[in-house]
């Protein structure tokens, strides 16, 4: 096969440009970000839950912690039998690289770092409830102290000479109260977090996944490695119960994967078997499956130079290319393979300009209005798409040019001689389209109740197996889950801080104490003056209580020295990095709590471990401009309504801007035709989810637009054939090849993708019988 460059080295040259720069682009992407990622965390596929600036930190922050916790619950009738279990897997992933962090200890003095911290901040961080006691009755607490001290300490006696009113044991039990509150209705047993339930003992192992550990499809995953530690663990008779965010991740990345390579083998085998009936010569073939390959390629590497990773949703979206980027190599190659009145292979590109590059701009103007949609999602959707049919127009109409004309004796298609159908009159097929149309539409009006924009985050991601079991028990177990929080803002660290612990006042008047906030842990300066008071008070009783614990005077004056130093300091969150400088304990909960300056305003999280009444916290919103209520699930399926309606908008300036591109370029008769396709496909696909009882919802409105760049590609193509049966047989393979692989979407167990797939099946159906019937 000798390759023609005579009229085609300008084109050429073209594509090798266009490829070669995302090539280059792509290595250099590789090398700055350290590798290509992939993600398949479900939360990072949703929107954000608002435009407000603190909601969207407040998501941020969420949806970070959420992909990186996780709990093991290890359970047994017999508890010393599941704490043994329990200390086994602590031991097996303790150190691990896939961790940030392994806990299992309900004792602060275990926590190393703490100890030392609560000792330096003693004085400065008294708990609100000790300096009310000190307040009502400081010589009682001091009797309260010497009693710890004689009796059972929680951080030991060696510092009882500089702590000898055990303010480091208060403010050790506040974190540890915290730090149960905050999240799981689990209690301290002989040193480990242990609930029984149901006649079961469950112990719990949490840990903070490292960024190697949270990676997915990778083999530094930190999920392999905890089910391997507790398959050990099980053969021994306990039970493991698995919950997290992290979990199901893995779980739906591996499955995605799956799924994509199953619907990309099968569709590519159905194409394949398609176009041998069709061409029976190897070279259509293989080059149209080289420009799937090339426009695949482009896609991915569009996808990574854009956004630092690709989410394997995308991929899943992205085996649609399998029929979309083809559609460019069949209608290059039925005129290849016809070749009528055709010398060279220039004049097939000639030939096929006008509608090729009308129907990549009608296709590339709705991709591009996509990048505009306020969802990363989309926008990768968009750039995947975009870059990949650019790629394969390239491809076909610049590098196939390069493949010599085949031969005489083996040019034609001797299935189109044949009268395989009967004709069906003109009048009859436009009669039969236009009662498809006002079916549609009746349709719609007598389920117009039916139709309507809604959104349910809730229905997006089923779990099954034993994750789901896994999770309803350990919601029971647990009583844990953060769906929705307080978002306190302020113009200063200090004002935010303040606001928190008013707040927690309100909030401990109705009984509430199972919600996390930073001040739990790091007191406003205002509060942290207050607990320099009330130490001052318990100095009064300084030479009395030495006494009692056997210590002279001059250790006294050490005490007193060391007060002194401390009321000059106060811990400011936003100094020097303070975050960081905590204890690695309190980093990881309060990295989550608190989200610092975000252009003009600081902000932090107040998040309850559950809500039974959210209109308390709604209440306490309403009482202050500076505080927000947010309810995740419902914000986000709000979120999605006003997206699916901004995307309802690009659709309607889509259609505008290719109709006025379409008028350019044909009569006002060919632009009328072309301009009711789009109509049509929107009408069935409404009708049909309408009589199914199926919302109108974000994805099948993605899938509509998607529908009006690929639909018109048919129209186009019809329009610019006149009465070729080469090219009409071109659309129907077009037609053919695309819904197959819209089609295999459809059958995809993943809803969101299921829901994409059927309404663009429906949609290029629609198109594809009123471009033949018009």
């Amino acid at each position: 096969m000798t390759i023609d460059l005579s009229n085609n080295k300008l084109f050429f040259r073209v594509w090798l440009c266009f490829h070669l720069a995302l090539t280059l682009l792509l290595l250099g992407s590789a090398f700055v970000r350290g590798g290509l990622f992939f993600d398949a965390d479900f939360m990072n596929m949703l929107p954000e839950s608002s435009v407000n600036q603190a909601l969207r930190a407040a998501d941020r922050a969420l949806s970070k912690t959420s992909s990186e916790n996780v709990f093991i619950l290890v359970g047994s009738e017999d508890f010393e039998v599941a704490k043994s279990a329990a200390e086994d897997i602590f031991i097996n992933l303790e150190g691990k690289s896939a961790f940030n962090s392994v806990t299992m200890s309900a004792d602060v003095a275990d926590m190393g770092d703490v100890k030392d911290f609560v000792q330096k901040w003693r004085w400065n961080f008294i708990p609100k409830d000790a300096q009310d006691e000190i307040s009502f009755d400081a010589l009682g607490f001091c009797e309260n102290a010497l009693s710890s001290a004689f009796g059972f300490s929680l951080l030991g006696l060696e510092n009882i000479d500089a702590d000898p009113f055990m303010l480091s044991e208060r403010v050790a039990k506040g974190y540890l109260a915290a730090i149960s509150d905050s999240g799981v209705a689990m209690s301290s047993k002989d040193g480990v977090l242990a609930r029984e339930f149901e006649g079961v003992w469950y112990v719990m192992i949490r840990a903070t996944l490292s960024k190697e550990g949270a990676k997915l499809l990778s083999k530094t995953n930190a999920v392999p490695l905890i089910y391997e530690s507790c398959k050990e663990a099980e053969k021994s008779g306990v039970k493991c119960v698995f919950y997290g965010t992290p979990f199901h991740s893995y779980k739906s990345s591996t499955a995605s994967q799956a799924e994509i390579t199953r619907i990309s083998v099968v569709c590519s085998l159905l194409v394949l078997a398609l176009l041998l009936a069709v061409f029976r010569s190897g070279v259509p073939i293989v080059f149209s499956m080289l420009s799937v390959a090339i426009s695949l390629f482009s896609a991915l590497s569009a996808t990574q130079i854009v956004f630092g990773k690709i989410h394997s949703l995308t991929l899943v979206f992205g085996t649609t290319l399998i029929g979309s980027s083809i559609d460019y190599s069949l209608h290059y190659f039925m005129a290849w393979k016809s070749a009528k009145g055709i010398t060279s292979t220039a004049d097939i590109r000639k030939k096929l300009f006008k509608g090729a590059t009308l129907s990549l701009f009608s296709t590339l103007i709705c991709y591009a209005l996509l990048v505009f949609a306020p969802f990363a999602l989309v926008k990768q959707m968009a750039v995947f798409s975009f870059a990949g049919i650019a790629s394969t127009y390239l491809t076909s109409l610049c590098l196939f040019p390069l493949l010599p004309l085949p031969s005489e004796k083996k040019r034609g298609f001797p299935f189109l001689e044949k009268q395989i159908l009967p004709k069906v009159p003109k009048i009859a097929s436009r009669i039969v389209l236009l009662s498809l149309f006002l079916l549609s539409v009746a349709l719609i009006f007598v389920k117009r109740d039916s139709v309507k924009i809604k959104n349910n985050i809730s229905s997006l991601y089923k779990m099954e197996g034993k994750l789901k079991d896994d999770t309803i028990l350990a919601y029971k177990i647990l009583e844990y889950s953060p769906a929705s929080y307080l978002i306190v803002s302020g113009d200063s660290a200090e004002e935010v801080l303040e606001k928190e612990e008013a707040i927690s006042e309100k909030l401990a008047a109705k009984g509430i104490r199972d919600y996390l906030c930073t001040t739990k842990f790091v007191p406003s300066a205002k509060r942290q003056s207050s607990s320099l008071e009330c130490a001052e008070r318990l100095l009064e009783n300084l030479d009395e209580q030495m006494d009692f614990l056997g210590f002279d005077k001059e250790d006294a004056d050490k005490v007193r020295a060391d007060f002194a130093s401390a009321k000059k300091m106060r811990f400011n969150i936003e100094e020097n990095n303070a975050i960081s400088s905590l204890p690695a304990a309190l980093q990881s909960v309060l990295g989550s709590l608190w989200l610092g300056k975000s252009g003009e305003k600081y902000y932090s999280l107040i998040v309850p471990s559950k809500i039974t009444d959210s209109s308390l916290y709604e209440e306490l919103a309403d009482g202050d401009e500076g505080v927000f209520f947010d309810n995740k699930v419902d914000s986000i399926s709000k979120g999605l309504d006003k997206l699916t309606l901004f995307i309802c908008k690009i659709f309607a300036l889509a259609y505008i801007v290719i109709f006025a591109l379409v008028r350019r370029a044909y009569s006002w008769k060919k632009t009328l035709k072309i301009a009711f396709i789009p109509l049509f496909s929107v009408a069935a696909v409404v009708a049909v989810f309408a009589v199914s009882g199926m919302a109108i919802e974000f994805f099948s409105v993605t899938g509509l637009i998607l529908v009006f760049g690929l639909g018109l590609d048919y129209i186009i193509y019809f329009v610019q054939a006149g009465g070729e049966k080469e090219e009409k047989a071109a659309v129907f393979l077009s037609f053919a090849t695309t819904a197959l692989s819209f089609g295999a979407l459809a059958l995809s167990s993943f809803v969101p993708v299921h829901v994409l797939g059927l309404s663009i099946l429906v949609g290029l159906t629609s198109a594809f019988i009123a471009t033949a019937a018009g």
